[in-house]
């Protein structure tokens, strides 16, 4: 009986000790890589210049845009940042392709590829 108890608890330490590594690397890759949510919430300053409504990106929208660009450090973060950004322009009524188009030099930030609802993702390097 007592071997049957002690061999239980050596599962259960064994199973949450596991447990507990994987978590930490799961949360140590996830910190290494930009979310979609991340990237919207950076984004959102940029929503009245790109639907029209003012002239010009507020400093907020191009700290956020720089920001997102510096987590580009790899092709498949790029990819990523690329689906993202697809992503919520879809997510934003009213965004206009001419004023996305618009952004990276308004903000007077270099991005590596267009951004806009109809870039091929795939195709960025």
């Amino acid at each position: 009986m007592k071997t049957n108890i002690v061999t239980t608890k050596t599962t259960i330490c064994t199973l949450l000790l596991l447990l507990l590594f994987s978590t930490s690397l799961h949360l140590s890759s996830a910190a290494a890589t930009v979310t979609c949510n991340t990237i919207t919430t950076e984004a959102a300053p940029c929503l009245g210049f790109i639907t029209g409504k003012v002239p010009r990106p507020p400093a907020a929208c191009c700290t956020g845009l720089k920001q997102i660009v510096k987590s580009g450090t790899t092709v498949t973060a790029r990819r990523a940042i690329c689906q993202c950004m697809k992503n919520a322009i879809k997510e934003f009524p009213g965004v206009k392709e001419k004023f996305l188009s618009q952004l990276p030099k308004a903000c007077h930030v270099s991005v590596s590829f267009p951004i806009s609802s109809h870039t091929n993702c795939n195709k960025v390097h």
